[in-house]
């Protein structure tokens, strides 16, 4: 008889990029989905810090001239100009930040996706015999997704926020406190007795970023993909 040793498992099939990126169906898409959001922005991916740097390594200041900055994908240095254009210099513009990526990943994506595949929209598909029939667009094994509505008190909204912020606020050196991961309440040291929010809790409530919250807040107007804004925003 063959040996365990001797058989192979079947390779592994990529999932492709639009179930990934609008059609999820199982959680591990999910999980791939935010594993290449996170290598996307804070580590090696395409058009991450790391390539970003290893541009900026070989081209120095002159990059609008260096012969090198012409053999750089135009994604890569339209990254590079929004990062600068994003540079945090607190750790609130950070949280902010967090906030808008926020609206962009569960909010505005999902409606964007939602224009150009409405709820009632339907698509042909011919049975086993032969017959052109119709069905919902939105049948398994797609899944219709809903707009999250961001919501200072879901613990959820808030690790998001937390885990975001505190990564790009390492990306530019800020060195974010261990404790802005933690979005409930924490022991002061000294008042043991007492609790305070945790910074991005606050960030949302507390009268002092009210200025910072209002840039914010133009950040997270919605666009239709035809470019018009959205009534009620």
């Amino acid at each position: 008889t063959e040996t365990w040793g001797a058989t192979q498992d079947p390779p592994e099939q990529d999932i492709p990029y639009c179930t990934l990126k609008d059609f999820p169906s199982d959680i591990n898409h999910t999980i791939v989905w935010a594993t290449e959001q996170l290598k996307a922005g804070f580590c090696e991916g395409d058009q991450g810090p790391g390539r970003i740097n290893h541009l900026l390594a070989q081209t120095g200041p002159h990059l609008a001239t260096h012969p090198a900055g012409s053999d750089a994908d135009d994604a890569l240095v339209r990254r590079l100009l929004q990062l600068l254009d994003e540079r945090p210099t607190t750790i609130a513009d950070c949280i902010a930040h967090a906030r808008v990526e926020f609206e962009r990943l569960f909010n505005h994506r999902i409606r964007d996706l939602l224009s150009k595949h409405p709820t009632d929209k339907v698509e042909r598909y011919k049975d086993k015999d032969g017959v052109e029939r119709t069905k919902p667009f939105w049948s398994l094994p797609r899944r219709l997704p809903t707009p999250l509505a961001f919501d200072v008190n879901d613990p959820g909204h808030l690790e998001f926020v937390a885990a975001e912020a505190f990564l790009f606020a390492n990306l530019f050196h800020l060195d974010p406190p261990s404790s802005m991961l933690d979005v409930g309440t924490v022991r002061t040291p000294e008042d043991a007795s007492g609790d305070e929010e945790s910074e991005v809790a606050r960030f949302f409530k507390v009268p002092d970023y009210t200025e910072t919250r209002s840039e914010m807040e133009k950040k997270l107007v919605y666009k239709p993909p035809d470019g018009t804004v959205a009534q009620g925003e």
